[in-house]
């Protein structure tokens, strides 16, 4: 769910504007599932997330065509999240 190139996140939509839509909401969610597992579990090695955020936040996401500093922006913060409660 954190990776920006996912083919299958937008697999079985049609237009295009449906399949960037689907690609940033799949981004969106796993953005959003991975500051409810910090929260929920603080103890565990989150290292493979922060690493996945921090490829969102570097990425050019070229792959998205709306909304990229929105998604890049809730990496960096979801990340800070993380970072914070260690």
């Amino acid at each position: 769910m954190l990776q920006t190139d996912n083919p299958l996140a937008a697999k079985d939509e049609r237009g295009e504007r449906d399949k960037d839509n689907k690609r940033v909401i799949v981004l969106r969610n796993g953005i959003q599932t991975t500051v409810i597992l910090a929260q929920k579990n603080p103890t565990a090695d989150l290292a493979p997330l922060q690493e996945a955020l921090q490829k969102i936040i570097d990425s050019d996401l070229a792959a998205i065509k709306t909304d990229r500093s929105k998604l890049q922006i809730a990496a960096k913060e979801a990340l800070r999240m993380m970072k914070k409660q260690k």
